[in-house]
């Protein structure tokens, strides 16, 4: 197996550098029950509902201040 290109390496690091990592440990099945209800890949399943969520708690957050 060849060794990643540096100035690939580079990209990936400064992409990642962009993004926050969470990990979301769930009961088993759950990820069957994803896959069942939606065809693209989980993350960006997790990730849709969790900006839907985020905007409307931030609604709510600015209301009450």
């Amino acid at each position: 197996m060849s060794k990643t290109a540096d100035y690939t390496q580079r990209a990936i690091n400064n992409y990642q550098k962009t993004k926050d990592r969470i990990i979301l440990l769930a009961d088993k099945g759950t990820k069957d029950r994803i896959k069942a209800v939606y065809s693209g890949s989980i993350n960006e399943y997790i990730t849709q509902l969790v900006y839907k969520q985020l905007e409307i708690d931030e609604k709510h957050q600015n209301k009450s201040e």
